[in-house]
C-alpha cells in the first residue's frame, strides 16, 4: 500500500493521502515532458491545476516529497536537453472537476 511507504518516511496518515494526490497531479507534468517533450524545442510546457503542492513543485523544479522530487528532477533533466521549461498555473477548483474526478477513480490510499 502506498500510504505505508509514506508512513515509513514519517508522514502521518492524513498527510500521506494529500501527498499522494499531489504526486499524481505533478506526475501529469512528467507525462507531458516524456510524451511530447521529444517533439518540442525551446517551449514552455504548461500544466493547469488546482493543487498548490504540485504547482509549487513544478514551478520550483524540486519537492520535499521524495517521490515528487525524483519526478521533478527527471523532468528538469529532460527539459534541459531540448531547451524546454515547465510551468504550472492555478485554476479554480470548480473548473477542474473532470480532472479531479478522474484522479480519484483509483485511489492509491485504499
Amino acid at each position: 500500500m502506498v500510504t505505508n511507504l509514506f508512513r515509513a518516511w514519517g508522514m502521518p496518515e492524513n498527510r500521506a493521502q494529500v501527498g499522494i494526490i499531489a504526486v499524481y497531479e505533478a506526475f501529469a507534468m512528467a507525462l507531458v515532458t516524456y510524451g511530447w517533450g521529444n517533439y518540442l524545442s525551446h517551449a514552455i510546457l504548461l500544466d493547469l491545476q488546482d493543487n498548490s503542492n504540485a504547482q509549487s513543485w513544478i514551478n520550483k523544479v524540486k519537492a520535499r516529497n521524495y517521490t515528487a522530487g525524483l519526478v521533478m528532477l527527471a523532468c528538469a533533466r529532460r527539459w534541459g536537453l531540448r531547451g524546454n521549461r515547465g510551468e504550472s498555473e492555478r485554476i479554480n477548483t470548480d473548473d477542474n472537476t473532470i480532472a479531479d474526478s478522474l484522479s480519484r477513480l483509483f485511489p492509491a490510499w485504499r
